[in-house]
């Protein structure tokens, strides 16, 4: 979208996981503008004016979270601006999309009743399964869990948090995304 948006910018991919890679070059591939890279180390040499992590953080373990952190630091120009979204898995939304996936998959660590009212009421299960979704890459496939205010924290230690706002609602107790706008320190 951001390619097609604005066509005279240079939008740089970063994608590890091969068959997501495959899917994404061939879903960009008519985009003269669009640089796909498989390997962080193609990223060393780059740096941005800005940088979007979308549908990622929820899925990344606390160590890769903080990993990926200090990449983006380094990766930011001096007055970068960083843009974060991640799915809201607490209060209202947790309880729906909780109900939700009970329907569908009953018993899953993402549709036991306990955890969905832990996180219906702002207190997620903190120990997530975690498997590797690729070598070296260990990944959580459910979202039920993430505590978007954890994150906030981390993303403050190192970036000047410039906004927060819900989605498709502002208020955030009512919608299902978040999003964090920062700006590199």
């Amino acid at each position: 979208m951001l390619a097609r948006r604005f066509p005279n910018a240079s939008v740089v991919c970063y994608e590890p996981m091969p068959g997501i890679f495959d899917e994404a070059s061939h879903n960009l591939s008519g985009l003269k503008n669009v640089t796909l890279v498989p390997d962080r180390k193609e990223l060393r040499r780059l740096t941005f004016d800005h940088v979007f992590c979308l549908e990622v953080f929820e899925h990344l373990p606390r160590r890769q979270t903080a990993g990926t952190l200090r990449t983006v630091d380094r990766l930011l120009k001096e007055n970068g601006i960083f843009v974060v979204g991640v799915p809201n898995e607490l209060f209202g939304p947790a309880l729906v999309k909780g109900l939700f996936r009970m329907v569908r998959r009953y018993g899953t660590y993402d549709a036991r009743i306990g955890n969905v009212l832990r996180a219906a009421v702002g207190r997620p299960p903190a120990k997530r399964p975690v498997r590797m979704i690729s070598e070296g890459l260990p990944y959580h496939f459910h979202h039920l869990g993430f505590d978007h205010r954890r994150l906030r924290t981390q993303l403050s230690e190192t970036f000047e948090l410039v906004r927060e706002f819900g989605s498709p609602i502002k208020n955030q107790l009512f919608s299902t995304e978040v999003y964090f706008v920062l700006a590199k320190r």
